[in-house]
């Protein structure tokens, strides 16, 4: 995963469809770890798999609460219109519950996905079964041995493509054939269709795969993985033997797997190569592709991330023609450019940071710049897409950095809010954009979910309000988030929340726990609802803050990329010179600071404790990397280039660098199955801090992965974070 994506605490829960928290009953207003980690106050979501129905702009569908049925609700009035699946009533249907579902554009054709087995952070394998709802029968939908990947429909309804290990399949429902497109798929060798582990990870890609509206041609990436180093974790089990799990990972500086590009003709079963020319000009990455009317659009990122280039593909003459390129001096940010891009008969919408920060900029259909369209002081955030009337719609860092709100821009250049003027909001529009599920939360108000119409943003009713949990939530005592900026010594004014523990008195000085995660472009300190771990600090006697230095989000390009090359070095500085800031708060301790990490956020623990001298006497992290040559080549190269061509930013950014400085007390917490900061990273830590002579305490978790979760696991893990901090801090 890419780093700034690891959960903080145990319940920064994603407001997404599915989230199911325990309704059971607390049995005290005491807040717990036990409550906390078994989801007593996670929030409820619109509904488990909500989309809009495609073909049917005023119509979206969710899974019925049991997970037995596909039901289809109007936008306009809240009414159910029809159960599209029923697996009572669905003529030979083996099973009673299901996880997703899939329809097709001609709403002819389901296809419902079983048995969901995670492979990766975004990747899922499937038992799937194709549905038709005309003859109302259920089969499966592949009789090739192995579960499906990324089913994906042609645009006509009339088949799906899909992934059986690493080979391209093509189901024909008109003539229930299935097409093998692919044979050379192999596992840690080629894939088709289906991404990589860093590509995976670090582009959010987990597809490159793409219908032609017309369905005669299915555009895909083939991924030859052979030349990539092998990384290998011990997987312990139950058993007398552990085994060892390899799959490939690039690291800074190493092979990358090498990405080419074909076009199946649909009619003639003919697999054609594409952009072989361009794709062998240089080492590139290939961050999407997708059909847009009768073009291809392939956008590919050299390897430095800071060359960013969309090439126009005609599929019947497979000629390339590069369409529109955006430069940086330092990086394209994956999110703010390279993943929105809305096209329209007209026009063309993309996000650059070509003017300092994130804005939208309008293009005409032969990719020649118009203008920027956006222009307020704040980050855009994401693109929504553009309705037939020409009005964009966009979510910004406003009116504050650690807000956002949803916003229509129409042709002449007004704007008009579409969400609450402050807080956290984002939207899923109605497939003709005239409606929009609204999600809207901040630090007082729980997460809740409406139905709104486009054209004046009026609410027309409530799906989930959450007075549930708030009423919860409400019989507790804990200490409140308040917003705060502190003024640093090297000058910096960095945004921040802190909490005031339960017992709060005037005159005594608290005990302090900073949490941060401070990767690029993350932001912690957001006005939005998170609700566990830190609050529960407040009633053991702790002040808890949470800081946002230089590299994080919502501030504008030069505040986020001024740790170019030298990616850890202004982050460990400014939490440093934030708790120095702290400690002169009339209520805070400044001998007793302790700082907590995860992922990015541990290593930063290590760089703290290690570069602050003193300023921490005790630290936790977790799942930390040690250097940067130990991560993957995307994440890494992005801010720090290759350890080839920047050896110095490489040396001033390890943990060994500084470990002989190392101060306070140390807890350090990994799982051993870690795919992402790999457990390899502990192993390194330890011998150096050997080494220096510097004790520490060390918290392994067997076959846990980059979360550490599962069972009793994170209930122990926080009880032991949270014992050491008691420990060292005496609160």
């Amino acid at each position: 995963m890419k780093l700034s994506h690891i959960l903080l605490g145990v319940v920064a829960v994603a407001f997404v469809a599915g989230t199911t928290p325990l309704t059971s009953q607390v049995k005290s207003d005491h807040l717990t770890l036990q409550d906390i980690n078994r989801g007593v106050y996670y929030p409820y979501s619109a509904g488990s798999g909500f989309r809009s129905l495609r073909g049917a702009g005023s119509s979206y569908t969710v899974i019925s609460p049991d997970h037995k049925r596909v039901v289809r609700y109007s936008y306009a009035t809240g009414k159910e219109e029809a159960v599209l699946f029923d697996t009572a009533k669905a003529r030979e249907c083996p099973f009673e519950t299901f996880d997703d579902y899939l329809i097709s554009d001609n709403g002819f054709h389901m296809i419902i996905l079983r048995e969901t087995t995670p492979i990766y952070r975004r990747s899922r394998s499937y038992t799937a079964y194709h549905y038709d709802v005309r003859r109302n029968m259920i089969s499966p939908l592949s009789e090739t041995k192995g579960q499906v990947r990324i089913p994906t429909f042609s645009p006509d309804g009339k088949m799906c493509a899909y992934v059986i290990n690493n080979d391209l399949y093509i189901k024909k429902f008109d003539y229930d054939t299935e097409v093998r497109v692919t044979t050379d798929g192999r596992y840690n060798h080629v894939m088709n269709g289906v991404t990589d582990w860093v590509y995976e990870e670090e582009l959010y890609l987990t597809s490159l795969l793409s219908w032609s509206p017309d369905s005669k041609y299915l555009s895909y990436a083939k991924t030859d993985e052979s030349a990539v180093k092998m990384i290998g974790m011990t997987m312990y089990g139950k058993g007398n033997y552990p085994f060892i799990y390899s799959y490939k990972y690039p690291k800074a500086g190493e092979q990358n797997s090498k990405v080419s590009l074909w076009l199946y003709e649909v009619d003639n079963r003919r697999n054609v190569p594409i952009m072989e020319k361009e794709l062998g000009e240089e080492e590139l990455y290939i961050p999407r592709l997708g059909f847009e009317g009768e073009q291809l659009y392939v956008f590919t990122l050299n390897r430095n991330q800071n060359d960013l280039r969309i090439y126009r593909v005609n599929p019947g003459s497979r000629i390339a023609r590069l369409w529109l390129q955006d430069k940086d001096d330092r990086y394209i940010d994956e999110h703010a450019e390279v993943l929105q891009m809305q096209i329209t008969p007209t026009a063309a919408y993309l996000v650059s940071e070509r003017d300092g920060r994130p804005r939208v900029y309008k293009y005409t259909p032969e990719g020649n710049l118009v203008g920027r369209l956006t222009d307020e002081d704040a980050d855009v955030e994401e693109l929504y897409g553009v309705s037939p009337s020409g009005e964009v719609f966009y979510r910004l860092a406003s009116p504050t950095p650690m807000d956002r709100v949803v916003v229509a821009r129409d042709a002449k250049g007004r704007t008009r809010l579409l969400s609450p003027d402050t807080g956290t909001s984002d939207v899923t529009f109605s497939n003709d954009m005239s409606y929009y599920l609204l999600s809207h939360s901040s630090t007082t108000e729980v997460p809740r979910y409406t139905i709104h119409r486009t054209k004046d943003g009026k609410e027309l009713r409530v799906l989930e309000d959450n007075a549930a949990l708030a009423k919860r939530i409400s019989r507790l005592s804990y200490g409140k988030r308040e917003f705060i900026t502190l003024e640093t010594k090297s000058g910096q004014r960095l945004n921040g929340w802190i909490m005031r523990p339960t017992d709060y008195r005037e005159g005594v000085r608290y005990p302090v726990v900073m949490t941060q995660y401070s990767g690029p472009g993350s932001q912690s300190a957001l006005n939005h609802f998170s609700f566990g771990w830190e609050e529960y600090l407040t009633t053991q006697g702790f002040v808890v803050a949470c800081i946002d230095g230089r590299g994080t989000g919502g501030r504008g390009s030069d505040f986020e990329k001024c740790t170019y090359l030298c990616m850890g070095y202004l982050e460990s500085l400014d939490q440093i010179e934030a708790a120095h800031a702290l400690a002169k708060l009339p209520y805070v301790d400044g001998d007793r600071i302790g700082i907590f990490g995860w992922s990015f956020g541990g290593y930063n623990v290590l760089m703290t404790m290690a570069r602050g001298k003193g300023t921490f006497r005790a630290g936790v992290a977790v799942a930390p990397p040690y250097d940067w040559r130990l991560y993957d080549s995307i994440y890494t190269e992005r801010y720090m280039r290759t350890p080839q061509e920047n050896p110095k930013g490489y040396e001033q950014t390890s943990v060994a660098t500084y470990v002989n400085g190392m101060e306070g007390a140390l807890l350090i917490c990994h799982g051993t199955a870690d795919d992402n900061v790999h457990f390899q990273n502990t192993m390194h830590l330890v011998p150096a801090l050997v080494e220096a002579d510097k004790d520490f305490r060390m918290l392994v978790y067997p076959d846990k992965n980059h979360g550490i979760y599962g069972g009793n696991t994170r209930n122990h893990l926080y009880r032991q974070i949270t014992n050491h901090f008691i420990t060292h801090l005496r609160p």
